[in-house]
């Protein structure tokens, strides 16, 4: 499962906010390798001046410059189980 969640989830008017991506794996006995998304941000919304990327999962991740509007996350793996 892939859920995407904002923090906060209103943003004000040159606000901020942190995107997180949780990508689940519900069988327990495999892992999941090359998991490859693309993510459109909402309307009016576009990648900070100053973009504060944390990969937890080491994936490739294109598109997190200054003002994109989408993201490219691939090489994704994701061990039996887990999140």
């Amino acid at each position: 499962t892939l859920a995407k969640s904002f923090t906060p989830n209103q943003i004000p008017l040159n606000g901020t906010s942190t995107l997180t991506f949780t990508i689940t794996n519900p069988n327990a006995s495999n892992s999941l390798s090359g998991i490859s998304f693309t993510d459109s941000l909402p309307a009016g919304v576009e990648v900070a001046a100053t973009p504060n990327v944390v990969n937890n999962c080491g994936a490739t991740l294109t598109g997190a410059t200054a003002g994109s509007t989408s993201l490219n996350i691939s090489n994704v793996t994701v061990a039996g189980g887990a999140n």
